[in-house]
């Protein structure tokens, strides 16, 4: 129980983390907002840097969504059943062939000397 209770303090400690960081955020843009009245480049350059971190905050707060999931609990599956020829495989009910003597893989006086 002791780790869902500091799972949960992280967590509020990321939170406010991240509302410190926006809070900064707004401070900034409203004392440049001042300075882009008289400057057509600056404003520019400004939107520009704010779609950036726009992005980076975006991003922080998928991780911080993406951390305050649940863990999924892993899925045990059954086992299947086991298979069992019809006798229709691969050689259609038939018998299989038999290798002869002089066939080599299996058959054959040096297959037996090897064994």
């Amino acid at each position: 129980m002791h780790s869902k209770v500091r799972e949960r303090e992280v967590r509020l400690e990321l939170v406010s983390a991240l509302a410190r960081s926006q809070r900064a955020v707004a401070s900034m843009l409203e004392s440049v907002a001042d300075i882009c009245a008289s400057s057509p480049a600056f404003r520019t350059r400004l939107q520009r840097n704010q779609q950036v971190l726009e992005a980076v905050q975006h991003a922080l707060t998928r991780q911080i969504e993406t951390a305050a999931r649940p863990p999924r609990a892993p899925r045990r599956a059954g086992r299947a059943q086991p298979w069992l020829s019809s006798g229709d495989g691969v050689y259609g009910g038939q018998a299989q062939p038999r290798l002869s003597s002089g066939d080599g893989v299996y058959g054959g006086r040096a297959a037996s000397r090897r064994l």
